[in-house]
């Protein structure tokens, strides 16, 4: 499990660990009375008598609570429905790399709530004896650690929705290295004309990118440099982009139909300097149907013009077009930017970013 998953994973232990002793665990106030001791949580609350006899009745039947009652009632089932939305959330990062950022949105929206009812609830409108109770029975009602352990739950889960959807850099990229800056090739090497020569360029003097559906087939050829047949994994020759999805013939012959509705995230990143620093842009989708576009991949359905970074960025945004919702982690969205793409540092990196993908 990479450090984006393990990450999620130990936040959403903490938010379950907090939370269920929050909600079910604790109560949220105790006070002694002269006949026993009386507990309030949540939802009801409970007088025990000297003798261990107890009875319990529900908030809305115990006087002085005022808007305790209703504010820990909406605290309770909203932090439920809140944790159904977490637990989503955190399962799809772990199974699939990508989450909603919709729902993460939607998710940071509902803990504000709940930290605002929750914190009114145990704060300032907490349940209060009267002051005749307060003198005839000597009753005082104190807090428990159960609020602040529910604050600290909504803010551990706050945590889980961001890593969801916000997957760290340093995971699976290194320091990124122009091409200038690369070691020197093997006199042996066969020579690339199509794909380094491009890329060494200062992005700055590119040409302007331009998009557009009128040209039927665009971008270089799609003759894989020699050096680089079979070193990359889900690689497309040729893909036609279309209204319905992207239909694409891969390296080793196969054909493969995604279809923009299933289309879940889009990366963009370079290859190690081994395999010449080569940006590329990751279609990813339902399991084993991940597109990997590459400079030599011929795109027909859509123009997209210009050299190295500039035509791979122009390629991302058309991606971007067909699919607004597709999840793009931070350094993919830096790449749309303007920036360049984020380099994977060594072939160990590249196979651990493959296996995120398969």
């Amino acid at each position: 499990m990479d450090r984006g998953r393990s990450r999620v994973l130990a936040l959403l232990l903490v938010y379950l660990g907090l939370v269920g002793a929050a909600l079910f665990a604790l109560d949220w106030f105790v006070a002694s009375t002269p006949f026993g001791n009386m507990t309030i949580d949540m939802r009801s609350a409970q007088v025990c008598s000297t003798d261990g006899a107890c009875v319990s009745f529900s908030l809305s039947d115990m006087r002085g609570t005022g808007f305790y009652a209703p504010l820990a009632g909406i605290s309770f089932w909203g932090t439920i429905l809140f944790s159904l939305l977490v637990l989503f959330q955190a399962f799809k990062r772990l199974t699939s790399s990508y989450a909603s950022e919709s729902l993460s949105k939607l998710g940071y929206f509902a803990a504000m709530v709940l930290i605002a009812t929750s914190g009114a609830a145990a704060f300032l409108f907490g349940p209060e004896p009267t002051s005749v109770e307060r003198e005839m029975l000597s009753l005082e009602v104190s807090r428990t650690s159960g609020p602040f352990l529910l604050l600290l739950g909504l803010i551990a889960g706050l945590g889980v929705l961001f890593y969801a959807v916000n997957q760290g850099t340093q995971d699976d990229v290194g320091t990124y290295k122009p091409l200038g800056q690369l070691p020197a090739r093997s006199p042996t090497a066969p020579p690339v004309a199509i794909v380094v020569q491009p890329q060494a360029r200062p992005r700055t003097s590119d040409p302007t990118p331009v998009l557009g559906t009128d040209q039927q087939d665009s971008g270089p050829s799609s003759i894989v440099p020699d050096h680089l047949r079979k070193k990359l994994k889900y690689t497309a020759l040729s893909a036609e982009v279309t209204r319905g999805g992207i239909d694409a013939r891969r390296e080793d012959g196969s054909s493969l139909l995604v279809m923009w509705r299933d289309v879940v995230g889009l990366v963009a990143r370079r290859t190690p300097a081994e395999l010449d620093g080569i940006t590329f842009v990751d279609v990813v989708s339902v399991a084993g149907s991940t597109m990997r576009l590459l400079p030599w991949t011929r795109i027909s359905g859509e123009t997209v013009t210009g050299d190295g970074e500039v035509w791979s960025r122009a390629l991302l945004a058309v991606l971007i077009g067909h699919c607004p919702e597709a999840s793009l982690d931070p350094a993919t969205k830096r790449f749309a930017g303007g920036e360049p793409a984020a380099q994977l540092p060594d072939l160990g990196k590249l196979a651990a970013h493959d296996a995120k993908l398969a």
